[in-house]
């Protein structure tokens, strides 16, 4: 794995790629100061297949963005690594453990099957504390947690159409949208409580498809598991 400022690259080489990220495609149009500034804190991490990108327990305060290529999350179970999800490009991982100041929740590591991959990294430091607005905007930071907690209710969602039966499938739920002044201080702070409640509830559906895969075979529950742990 080679890891590099951003600024060591062509960004026009890359923009293409990273215009597919929603939460940059906003910064992008509404703030080309922000996204210059975000840019000037993020590296980008090349990488041939099988290489590891974090493993479970890992602490920083870096979220990633998958350019180029594909990645797994990998969970061990009995002796074994199984994948359990993909990220694809445009998608966003590792932001959970970054909201929480906790280690990674699993293993991210390159496709077998696909020889070179590009991932984006970002270090979350720079947003400081959550009101602070000195180097992170306000509108930055909207953006920023308006796309975590869609990205969340969409993987609970998911959930419940996928496992109807299951005792949370409609838990996320109760967490109550914010219905204030938008764009204001007071939004941001009730995005940033769904966030932590919504990740929650998406730490109580991994906990049951670890359970469910720790006593399956690896075969049937592959299937099941699929899409389930966000690292």
């Amino acid at each position: 794995m080679t890891v590099s400022p951003l600024s060591h690259h062509y960004l026009q080489s890359l923009n293409m790629h990273i215009s597919t990220v929603p939460f940059f495609k906003a910064i992008q149009t509404q703030s080309p100061g922000q996204y210059a500034f975000l840019m000037n804190h993020a590296n980008v991490l090349e990488l041939n297949k099988n290489e590891i990108v974090f493993k479970k327990g890992d602490i920083d305060t870096s979220i990633y963005f998958v350019l180029k290529g594909k990645l797994q999350v990998q969970i061990d179970s009995q002796d074994k690594s199984y994948n359990v999800n993909s990220i694809t490009p445009g998608e966003v991982f590792g932001d959970i453990a970054v909201l929480y100041n906790r280690g990674r929740n699993a293993r991210v590591v390159t496709d077998a099957s696909i020889n070179k991959h590009t991932v984006l990294s970002l270090d979350l430091a720079v947003f400081g504390q959550l009101t602070d607005f000195s180097l992170v905007s306000l509108s930055t930071k909207l953006a920023y947690y308006r796309n975590m907690t869609h990205n969340l209710r969409w993987k609970l969602e998911g959930y419940r159409m996928n496992y109807p039966q299951q005792a949370v499938t409609l838990s996320h739920r109760v967490v109550k949208l914010f219905a204030g002044h938008k764009d204001s201080i007071d939004e941001l702070v009730s995005l940033d409580r769904q966030a932590k409640e919504l990740a929650n509830f998406l730490d109580a559906w991994n906990s049951y498809f670890k359970g469910v895969h720790s006593a399956s075979d690896s075969q049937s529950q592959t299937q099941i598991f699929s899409s389930s742990v966000r690292a």
